[in-house]
């Protein structure tokens, strides 16, 4: 049968004695037992009101008796005398009585009122069913995707845009020198910035803010591991991405302006082969990134494998270029391209090609002055750590030069690009964006290598961009972030992001253009971070460590240990990241102070101060020693931002704003 759309007009019961009463036309044959009874309280509200009537078949009878039940999880009903629950997410009723099954399902995120039918069969003898009208109530959606601008007119004289995303690359530690032809052809030759940090220092949390010119806590994309806050699912997770949010990016801004787009290497951290994200006319993704030869990709909903000994960083820059000359402005085909580049380099195990993995014998891990440094006075993850061992120094060395060999591949690409867009005439009019999702730490605070930390290392990441009006050999000292990228990038292609999209980062063309006279940069800024474990955030001892530096192994360091087993006082051991390193941060940087507060979600509210102007290297926490006004602003500001809406009117109060 098909329900009517609204509930029909039938006298009110109590659901209880309904229910739990016998049916009023008894099947021949059949011993009726009541089909079922609410057995346990109503508790979490389920937005869901099913009302109408019991049917008995075959005997031709109908029992006009009408029931009206409120739905709610958990809700416990029985059958026969054997239990069937409600489950949590409103949708699902089963049980089993009488020999049969009965299931219930309600349409998820129905967004008019719609019906459900629930059936019970006795194999063989009766069938019953009940047709109730379910009027469903949704949980708030998502805010609808913005209308995004209008396609302009095909136009030869808009830019191409290229980004290449590098993953795990660090500034502070100085390993872009190692890159000759990016110091070249990028930053001689276009402007760099010396202030430019990720607002979540972790792969997929901040490729995410890239992507959407949102925070981590506004994009829902707060940790990478299963268990973290994210909408549905955790961030590493191929299906985080498959909601309103991948409507909402610099993909499918550029789209609408009339860009053809494309995307090459890795997007997120674990992709869908069989999934194209909105926005991407071409979606050639890594799949398995932890291998740097012999790679299978996501390409257009097709899984494709490259040869064994292909590398995986030369995939991914000879397939980007063969869709750039494929895809150059033509007088039949005259629009722009917008170009996302991906590479896994340097992340662990940062495998080099075979033609580089000699280089750097004697190059060493930078000797900063937190390298190996004790800091009884920072939060529990780096003051537990013990001395590095020689075999620690040993392996952090020689991973610290795999990096510098493998980024010699993304070198090679750079120059690759910027040879290819010159041969097809494209390369004064093309814009090129160079980052990296994060920084990194390779001895600091005695902890051999990883990021996560709230520290300069892990949050401050190169950002150099070249491109028709960008100065040349030009340093910036204004504060960056990366969820300014979207709306930079959108503004160097002529248009501005929607408001209606909730962007909280800001354009940076006017310091790449040098037309910034007036305007006033950004001077606080809030990071954040959700620790790596699935276990509550709370204590701060051995029992939440996650994540161990592991020797003489030779493997990757991320190695996941089992909660309670931690022996951190083995000094041939050093726990890189914890539970308890969830954090919300501000850096305040103005002409009368700079400073950096770190609150802990841990079990003591542990907090960090630093004074950047005397202490760049966050040696000393100066959180009892600070001018109490200092400590004061700084707290309170970073409780006013913490939970900071974006910058579109949206919100009443101005304080709620993203700085």
């Amino acid at each position: 049968r098909t329900c009517p759309r609204e509930s029909p007009s039938l006298p009110a019961k109590d659901p209880k004695t309904v229910l739990g009463a016998k049916m009023a036309a008894p099947m021949v044959g059949v011993a009726v037992t009541t089909l079922a009874t609410v057995a346990s309280a109503m508790r979490t509200a389920c937005p869901c009101t099913l009302t109408g009537t019991w049917h008995g078949h075959p005997s031709g009878k109908i029992d006009p008796t009408p029931i009206s039940v409120v739905q709610r999880a958990p809700l416990s009903f029985s059958a026969d005398g054997k239990p069937g629950v409600v489950a949590s997410d409103c949708r699902t009723v089963a049980w089993s009585g009488l020999n049969g099954t009965l299931h219930a399902n309600t349409p998820a995120n129905a967004s008019a009122p719609s019906c459900t039918r629930i059936d019970w069969k006795n194999p063989g003898k009766t069938w019953w069913c009940r047709e109730p009208y379910c009027e469903w109530v949704p949980p708030p959606l998502p805010p609808p995707s913005p209308a995004p601008p209008p396609p302009p007119p095909p136009n030869v004289t808009l830019p191409n845009i290229v980004f290449i995303l590098t993953d795990d690359l660090d500034a502070e530690l100085g390993s872009t020198t190692y890159m000759p032809t990016l110091q070249r052809e990028l930053v001689d030759k276009g402007t760099s910035f010396t202030a430019f940090y990720v607002t979540t220092p972790v792969c997929c949390p901040s490729r995410t803010s890239f992507l959407t010119g949102r925070y981590a806590h506004n994009n829902g994309a707060m940790g990478i591991v299963r268990g973290q806050r994210a909408p549905g699912g955790w961030c590493g997770e191929g299906y985080f991405w498959k909601g309103p949010l991948q409507h909402q990016s610099v993909a499918t801004y550029m789209k609408a302006a009339g860009y053809t787009t494309g995307i090459f290497g890795k997007e997120l951290n674990v992709v869908d082969t069989t999934y194209v994200s909105p926005g991407w006319d071409r979606y050639f993704v890594v799949e398995d990134e932890c291998n740097y030869f012999g790679n299978r990709f996501a390409d257009n909903g097709r899984l494709t494998q490259v040869g064994s000994e292909t590398y995986m960083t030369t995939a991914i820059q000879n397939t980007s270029l063969e869709w750039i000359r494929s895809n150059r402005r033509t007088p039949v085909r005259p629009f722009p391209f917008f170009l996302y580049i991906g590479v896994h380099a340097p992340h662990q195990p940062a495998t080099p090609d075979v033609k580089y993995e000699s280089l750097f014998p004697n190059v060493t891990a930078p000797r900063t002055p937190a390298w190996n440094m004790s800091a009884a006075d920072h939060h529990w993850l780096v003051s537990m750590q013990q001395p590095l061992a020689t075999l620690d120094v040993r392996e952090s060395d020689e991973m610290y030069r795999r990096r510098l060999r493998s980024l010699q591949s993304v070198d090679d690409l750079i120059g690759a690009l910027l040879e290819t867009l010159d041969d097809i005439g494209e390369l004064d009019r093309t814009f090129v964006l160079f980052s990296s999702d994060h920084g990194y730490h390779f001895g600091q605070w005695r902890i051999p290598a990883h990021k996560e930390l709230a520290y300069e290392t892990d949050l401050r990441v190169p950002f150099v961009v070249r491109g028709p009006g960008i100065r040349q050999s030009v340093i910036v000292d204004a504060i960056g972030l990366n969820i300014d990228l979207a709306p930079t990038i959108a503004d160097l292609a002529g248009f501005t992001i929607p408001e209606a999209a909730r962007v909280d980062g800001r354009s940076l063309k006017p310091f790449l253009l040098g037309l910034n006279s007036g305007i006033n940069g950004r001077q606080e800024f809030l990071f954040e971070h959700e620790g790596n474990n699935i276990q509550p955030f709370r204590g701060s001892d051995a029992n939440h460590c996650t994540l161990r530096w592991m020797l003489p192994t030779g493997g990757a360091p991320e190695n996941p240990t089992v909660p309670g087993l931690c022996s951190c006082g083995n000094p041939m051991q050093h726990w890189i990241s914890s539970s308890n390193n969830t954090y919300k941060g501000l850096r305040v940087r103005n002409a009368s102070m700079d400073y950096k507060l770190v609150r802990y979600d841990d079990a003591v509210d542990f907090h960090e101060l630093f004074d950047l102007n005397t202490d760049p290297h966050e040696l000393k926490n100066v959180i009892s020693s600070a001018p109490r006004d200092v400590v004061g602003y700084m707290q309170a500001r970073l409780a006013e931002l913490r939970g900071c809406g974006a910058n579109s009117g949206a919100h009443e109060s101005p304080s709620t704003l993203c700085p």
